[in-house]
């Protein structure tokens, strides 16, 4: 039974229904990653509510996303206090647009990749994602730090993680979430790869690096202006 809020808005079962978007299925599994042209959405996360519309850039929920054939989601997590009984309030990584807050927490939008993941295993996804810090109170980037190496070292299954190569072929990928991060969270990223040189040019492209662990580096053109 799905509760209110939940990214997901289906009943686990439904993932298993392929509707004609299994897509990557049909993909060569020696085909490199680098060769497919992947669908994302830019704050992706917002479609599933903010707390101002002005911060809203998708009509569509994660979940919905997913089902017309997205693979590429870029979610900006960055963090708030939250209750957990009468008195005690915590630190929980959550999606931002800005200043502005999503309606959806870090685990619960990874949680919704993983359970399509899992219930479609020949499809892969990408998350794309940055320390989303304009929010004046919560703009500590140690605590930031902590709370995403905890997350990815201790919570994400070990099943879903993939370091990034340049080599990474279809088949490494199937069933796999690469989480590319656009800051840095720890010397070393725990899964899938860290970019640099990110920049919003006015020439409209900017040349930057994808690198993971072991000094696995590819080059990377941006265009996001």
């Amino acid at each position: 039974e799905v509760t209110a809020g939940t990214v997901c808005t289906l009943v686990f079962d439904s993932f298993t229904v392929t509707s004609g978007n299994n897509w990557m299925g049909a993909l060569d599994d020696d085909r490199y990653v680098s060769q497919v042209s992947l669908p994302g959405t830019h704050d992706a996360a917002t479609g599933d509510g903010t707390s101002f519309s002005l911060g809203k850039t998708q009509s569509l929920t994660l979940q919905e996303q997913w089902n017309m054939g997205i693979r590429v989601f870029d979610l900006r997590p960055g963090y708030k206090k939250v209750r957990q009984g009468w008195f005690k309030y915590v630190n929980q990584l959550h999606i931002y647009h800005g200043i502005v807050s999503t309606k959806t927490s870090w685990d619960e939008a990874i949680d919704c990749l993983t359970a399509n993941l899992a219930a479609n295993p020949d499809e892969f996804a990408i998350v794309i994602m940055r320390f989303e810090n304009d929010s004046p109170m919560y703009n500590d980037r140690s605590t930031w730090n902590s709370l995403m190496s905890s997350y990815l070292n201790s919570e994400l299954p070990a099943a879903y993680k993939v370091d990034f190569r340049p080599d990474l072929k279809v088949k490494d990928v199937r069933g796999k979430l690469l989480i590319l991060s656009r800051d840095s969270y720890a010397d070393t990223p725990v899964t899938g790869g860290y970019i640099s040189g990110w920049n919003h040019d006015p020439s409209g492209s900017s040349n930057g690096k994808i690198w993971g662990k072991d000094n696995q580096t590819a080059n990377l053109n941006i265009q996001d202006y």
